[in-house]
């Protein structure tokens, strides 16, 4: 179930970015949101015109970029002290059938509040280091095995109070490599 919830948040709210549908995204976030890259940015978004301007600018690459599928995979759950649930997937952003970027591991946190699964942080694995993303950058993954760890909490987003408990998924990631 867990696994499920994940995939299902990572459907639907992916879908909101190929319908441009700003405040439909809304519905699956929390703010402040943590999002950290693994190009060393690390932010803590509390304000929706800065959610805003990060959304806007991934809806305008994946149309300079004629992105046609953005496929997120679920590699690994991890249930966490106040339901906190962690996700690890994998992202494959394509153009028809051909990649626009190589593959890449990111995770998430979600939380039920109100009876809707939101998303509380996000360590990504893009490589970008400022806000907000225009071009997707994606580092080569070295070779890893297939355990990762997800972030430890003393290090994502220390300025909030409410940070979720990280488990033991992004750790620094040895991340997977996706199978293509």
């Amino acid at each position: 179930m867990p696994r499920d919830i994940a995939q299902r948040w990572l459907d639907e709210a992916g879908d909101t970015f190929q319908r441009n549908d700003f405040e439909s995204y809304l519905d699956y976030v929390r703010l402040p949101l943590c999002v950290r890259t693994g190009g060393g940015g690390e932010w803590l978004i509390g304000d929706q015109a800065v959610l805003r301007e990060g959304y806007d600018a991934w809806v305008a690459m994946m149309k300079d970029q004629r992105v046609t599928h953005m496929i997120r995979r679920v590699r690994k759950v991890e249930m966490r002290s106040e339901g906190n649930l962690w996700a690890l997937y994998s992202t494959d952003i394509l153009h028809e059938a051909m990649p626009v970027t190589d593959p890449y591991m990111s995770a998430l946190c979600l939380r039920e509040i109100d009876g809707q699964w939101k998303c509380v942080a996000v360590a990504s694995g893009l490589a970008n280091p400022s806000w907000p993303f225009i071009v997707p950058r994606v580092d080569a993954l070295p070779e890893f095995g297939s355990d990762a760890d997800l972030p430890d909490p003393a290090t994502m987003c220390p300025e909030t109070a409410r940070l979720p408990e990280e488990p033991s998924l992004l750790r620094p990631p040895p991340l997977p490599r996706p199978d293509v």
